[in-house]
């Protein structure tokens, strides 16, 4: 959820340097549909690895004291 909030806060309300948001909106206004598509994939690629990543840290370190017991 954190990285759709932050690329969400980017699209809408861009300060600075444009990040992910500002590359789908730049895409968008200009139907740049190929780059467009491909910048989607890739924050689906990187939602799913940031996911992954906190699941494992979660496993290795919360699963030690939960989960683990004998039912």
């Amino acid at each position: 959820m954190s990285v759709i909030g932050a690329i969400v806060g980017d699209f809408f309300f861009q300060q600075g340097s444009p990040g992910i948001g500002g590359l789908l909106r730049t895409y968008t206004l200009r139907l740049n549909m190929d780059a467009l598509f491909m910048a989607i994939i890739l924050t689906a690629l990187f939602g799913v690895a940031v996911f992954s990543v906190f699941a494992a840290l979660d496993r290795a370190v919360i699963g030690r004291w939960y989960g683990r017991g004998t039912s």
